[in-house]
């Protein structure tokens, strides 16, 4: 009978010590050795995979999908999208753009923090932005592109890590 190492060394290690970035010249993750698959800096979510594992695994029903991937899934999408260094904002049609992703910027307004983030923050304003993550639905397979409607979502940013022309909206 063959030995079946369980849990696997490698993707235990991807847990205990996640690789969410790269530095230029490392190697990818031992896991990722065998793939075919091209390592970058930042290495894009699968939109669809995540509603099929959501779908699957967490048991949501397709018409609970939508809701829970805008509340749960793309506020921190969009914080990786706008910390990604390969991201571009477009300030004429207030697009945010990654290689795979897009969103509108409908508004981006300076507030301060409360509560429980006034220890973390201090009192100072930052950015909360109002997001269009309509198009990230589509994407995700959840909506067909036809049914495309705006669905506006607020997403709280570090003040140091908004790409150019998006903190002068």
């Amino acid at each position: 009978m063959e030995s079946i190492e369980f849990p696997n060394r490698d993707v235990m290690m991807l847990y205990v010590l996640p690789s969410t970035t790269l530095e230029v010249g490392l190697p990818a993750p031992a896991a990722f050795e065998n793939t075919s698959q091209t390592w970058y800096l930042f290495h894009e979510p699968s939109l669809p995979t995540i509603a099929k594992f959501c779908q699957s695994h967490l048991y949501l029903k397709e018409e609970r999908l939508p809701k829970r991937l805008t509340q749960n899934i793309f506020p921190s999408i969009i914080l990786r999208m706008l910390y990604s260094p390969l991201s571009i904002y477009d300030e004429t049609t207030r697009k945010l753009s990654t290689p795979t992703l897009q969103v509108t910027v409908r508004s981006l307004r300076w507030r301060k923090r409360r509560g429980q983030y006034v220890a973390r923050f201090g009192t100072h304003s930052q950015p909360n932005l109002m997001v269009d993550v309509g198009k990230l639905l589509v994407h995700s397979g959840v909506v067909h592109p036809q049914k495309e409607k705006p669905v506006i979502i607020s997403v709280w940013a570090s003040r140091r890590e908004l790409p150019n022309g998006l903190e002068s909206i």
